[in-house]
């Protein structure tokens, strides 16, 4: 009889831990979009085109408080042809204007003007951001306001359009009027800005992530616009050297077995910021401005967001020397690239 009591303890026992968890796994995402709904935005653009019926036209995306003032982050896909925005926080609707937008990026910034004691969204870590882990979308899915969505983080740093991409996959439903909406993790902060789903793939969207975002939205703040500036060389990841690189640039083999960090100058355009400070074909840059560059791929974003005329220090390793050299940042002549 005790065994049997023990048997039926241990039954019970097991059937609890899977509903306490299935509870708590619930309350995770009713918590979060209690914290998130007052946040989250709906934005109409009343277009300059005219329907069929000489009627105006307009797109819905989404988007989420920046700043208590007014501020709005979105995608800037959505900000193109604009004659009216109209941005709904909860139950009321505010004009508002476009403050500025990085096609680049596909990040947008709106002002709702005379506004104050907004719940702006708190942003978190990208770059922390771990494979499988949990995270909502909230938006306007084809016009139906405030629906959510959740799903993993599917993949990180993807890279689609541009060598610079570093967009969050996730397999949260993201649909049309999705856009310019965040994307959430369960700690109640935006890891991105939700911009693009995959009209062949079922689940499959993608995020901007929020660090860029992050950097990106101050200079549309000040400027409305970002004008990106070069060094004038090309860029190569000596994590991703391969032996043809090594037999075109003339470089040492050693150089496919290290383990230094930094970024290998691949080619230095004539004329340059690069050449003036005496940078060449080959040369390593390990540091700028006192700063290790450890991911190529952030220290080339980083370095394109910097004011023209900026100077930089770089330590630079060439063969077995160090030495230090400043150069003086300039416009990118393509500034769509």
């Amino acid at each position: 009889m005790k065994s049997a009591r023990i048997v039926v303890f241990a039954l019970t026992l097991g059937c609890a831990f899977p509903l306490a968890a299935l509870a708590a796994w619930n309350t995770a995402f009713t918590d979060l979009y209690a914290r998130s709904k007052d946040s989250v935005t709906s934005i109409r653009i009343v277009t300059h085109k005219v329907s069929e019926k000489n009627e105006p036209m307009s797109a819905r995306g989404s988007g989420f408080v920046w700043t208590s003032d007014g501020y709005v982050a979105t995608a800037a896909h959505l900000a193109t042809d604009i004659k009216d925005i109209e941005i709904t926080i909860g139950k009321r609707t505010y004009p508002a204007r476009l403050i500025g937008a990085d096609p680049q990026t596909d990040i947008a910034l709106m002002k709702i003007d005379g506004i104050s004691g907004l719940k702006p969204l708190p942003m978190g870590n990208s770059d922390t951001v771990e494979y499988g882990e949990y995270v909502a979308a909230i938006g306007d899915p084809f016009g139906l306001v405030m629906s959510i969505t959740h799903g993993t983080v599917s993949g990180k740093k993807r890279a689609l359009n541009d060598p610079l991409d570093e967009y969050i996959q996730t397999d949260a439903a993201i649909n049309p009027g999705n856009s310019g909406g965040p994307l959430i993790n369960l700690a109640g902060a935006v890891i991105g800005i939700n911009v693009l789903v995959v009209a062949e793939g079922n689940n499959t969207g993608f995020a901007v992530p929020i660090n860029l975002v992050k950097a990106i939205l101050p200079i549309l703040k000040q400027k409305g616009k970002v004008e990106r500036v070069t060094l004038g060389s090309e860029f190569l990841d000596i994590a991703q050297l391969t032996d043809k690189d090594v037999a075109r640039l003339n470089l040492s083999p050693t150089l496919l077995s290290t383990d230094e960090t930094g970024v290998l100058i691949g080619a230095v355009r004539s004329g340059s910021p690069a050449e003036k400070a005496g940078l060449t074909t080959g040369d390593i840059l390990l540091s700028w401005n006192g700063r290790n560059i450890t991911n190529p791929l952030a220290f080339t974003r980083t370095l394109r967001l910097l004011p023209a005329g900026t100077a930089v220090s770089f330590s630079v390793r060439r063969q077995d020397k160090v030495f230090q050299t400043r150069a003086i940042m300039e416009p990118l002549r393509d500034q769509k690239k």
